[in-house]
């Protein structure tokens, strides 16, 4: 019976339930609307941070590499330096010398000066010839200019070059060594570039080939004086000379012994010779510088031959002529000085 009556029950709540779930009519009032709440979406507020201040980042340098550590140095006294003094040379000659303008004998002379005369030696040309030299003259005026070497007596100095290192000049004729004690120079002409009056100053003494026979006494010589043998050819007219030139050949000899290469030490052609200077006749001179000689008698023996006949405006010389030799000598004495 209780079970009856609760089963009618059951099937009247389930019809009740299914009559619920019918969908309403249009006219019916809407059912309420139901909202859910959701839980606020909470944005999280950023906390506050520090801003950093961007520092400067160095640039990069090079590291130095290590150096050696100088060892001080000890400072020493500089020494005072004491002046060169100037070297002297004197004029050696028994003429007047002259001063030119430039290294040759052809050169503008600028003065002259007498025998004894003290200069200050600068230095040499190439071949040392010439000698550049300065002098304050008796007016307190500054004279430089070329001396021929031969000229100055330097003792023993050798003055410096201008310009390469000369070569050495050959040596010419007889030496220091030979049997007669005389030498020989450097040739300081070179055929035919200096003037009578220049040769002449070469030596202290020029001693004449033929003085005998052209009775020239012969000079007075001193063991310190130096020694030139000369000797001349003379022609009407200056075109006689070259083929006397050409063909000449002299034999010229000092106490036996043979001058050689005399045509280094010729002049040039001049119309005032230094012996006739009114003559009007054309001459050129030989002198050959044979240095000082030792004490005791010396003899030039003198001879002239040519190749080939010759003349000199006034007669004919050589082969074939009643002139084929020109022959002379001179006896002379050294004594001590």
């Amino acid at each position: 019976m209780k079970t009856g009556k609760f089963f009618g029950l059951a099937l009247l709540v389930l019809i009740g339930l299914l009559a619920a779930c019918d969908p309403p009519d249009d006219d019916e009032a809407s059912p309420p609307t139901v909202i859910t709440l959701l839980p606020p979406i909470l944005t999280p507020t950023p906390r506050v941070t520090a801003t950093l201040t961007p520092s400067h980042t160095p640039t990069a340098s090079d590291t130095p590499l290590p150096t050696d550590t100088p060892t001080p140095v000890t400072p020493t006294s500089t020494p005072s330096l004491t002046p060169t003094p100037p070297v002297i040379g004197v004029v050696i000659s028994n003429q007047n010398v002259n001063v030119r303008e430039e290294d040759n004998f052809r050169a503008t002379v600028l003065t002259s000066l007498e025998p004894g005369t003290q200069v200050e030696v600068q230095y040499s040309n190439e071949d040392g010839s010439f000698i550049f030299a300065r002098l304050i003259d008796d007016e307190g005026q500054l004279i430089e200019g070329w001396i021929d070497a031969r000229l100055l007596n330097m003792g023993t100095f050798v003055p410096p070059t201008i310009g390469p290192s000369p070569t050495p000049t050959p040596t010419q004729g007889p030496q220091a060594t030979g049997e007669s004690g005389f030498t020989t120079a450097t040739p300081f002409i070179g055929g035919g570039g200096i003037s009578p009056e220049e040769a002449a100053e070469v030596s202290d003494v020029n001693v004449l080939a033929y003085c005998r026979q052209k009775n020239v006494n012969p000079p007075r010589v001193t063991t310190e004086q130096t020694v030139s043998i000369m000797w001349s050819w003379f022609v009407k007219e200056p075109s006689f000379m070259t083929p006397h030139l050409q063909n000449a050949n002299y034999e010229v000899l000092l106490d036996g012994r043979l001058l050689e290469n005399y045509d280094d030490y010729r002049t040039a052609m001049t119309d005032k010779p230094i012996d006739d200077p009114a003559s009007g006749n054309w001459y050129i001179y030989w002198f050959v510088p044979v240095g000082r000689l030792p004490a005791g008698r010396h003899e030039v023996t003198f001879r002239l031959t040519w190749d080939s006949a010759v003349n000199d405006g006034y007669e004919d010389f050589g082969p074939g002529t009643s002139n084929e030799t020109d022959e002379g000598n001179c006896v002379f004495t050294v004594v001590e000085g």
